[in-house]
């Protein structure tokens, strides 16, 4: 029965590293994700801004 109890906590364990690697990993891509199309769209509306004002 111990052993089950072991083999189990470990499997948890397990399971909730990962998951929370998972989570950091996703987290830190939405993140970056969101800071790059940010940056995108600062870009563009800058281009824009600039091509109107020299037109």
């Amino acid at each position: 029965m111990r052993l089950t109890v072991r083999l189990l906590m470990r499997i948890y364990q397990g399971a909730s590293l990962s998951w929370h690697w998972s989570a950091g990993v996703l987290a830190t891509v939405v993140f970056g994700s969101c800071c790059a199309v940010k940056g995108f769209m600062l870009i563009i509306s800058a281009c824009t801004g600039f091509i109107t004002s020299v037109a």
